[in-house]
Order: C-alpha cells, then structure tokens, then sequence
C-alpha cells in the first residue's frame, strides 16, 4: 500500500491525504505529529529528519505506529519543495523485507 502525508501550515502534523490499499483509506484525514517521539511513528521521524527511513520488520522497530495490522515493511521517504520537508511518501509491505532501499 501507500500513502502521500502532507504537512499541516504550522509543520507540526502531517496529514494523509492520498492512499491506497491495505484498507487505508479509512486513514484519509488522520494526522500524526512531526517529530522523534513516540506519538510520531516512522513518517513523523522522516518529516522531522528529513532522512528516508525503511524498516524491513515492523514488528522489530520502535518507530513504527501499528495504524495498518498487515504491515510488515515500511519505507517512508521525504517530500521536498525548494529546500524544506512539505510531506512524506509512504510504502508499506504485508511481507518483511518485501521492500528494499
């Protein structure tokens, strides 16, 4: 599956906005902070770092928020407009190590 998650006006919170598959779309809406907290799972980390991030395991990694029960591999990469973070693609496999940098 995956998501596009834009950044709110104020950069604090990234909102999905664009999904698909693995019953996402009932996300469509839902906001996460930005940042390195807990609360902001693996995309609010690549908003808050700038850095992409692919965890091939899920289930072994401390930054993921379990909003998809499938998900067994993420890849989050940032979204950039003249020099700043505006938004996060994510990538999210139902097989560990199904995705690769």
């Amino acid at each position: 599956s995956m998501g596009v998650l834009l950044a709110d006006e104020g950069g604090r919170e990234l909102l999905v906005r664009a999904t698909i598959g693995l019953e996402r779309e009932r996300h469509l809406g839902f906001r996460i902070p930005i940042g390195d907290g807990p609360a902001c799972g693996i995309v609010g980390w690549v908003a808050h770092s700038g850095q992409p991030y692919l965890a091939p395991d899920v289930r072994r990694d401390r930054r993921y928020l379990a909003t998809v029960p499938q998900t067994r591999a993420e890849l989050a990469v940032p979204l950039r407009l003249q020099g700043r973070v505006i938004g996060v693609v994510d990538v999210q496999s139902v097989t560990p190590g199904g995705l690769s940098a």
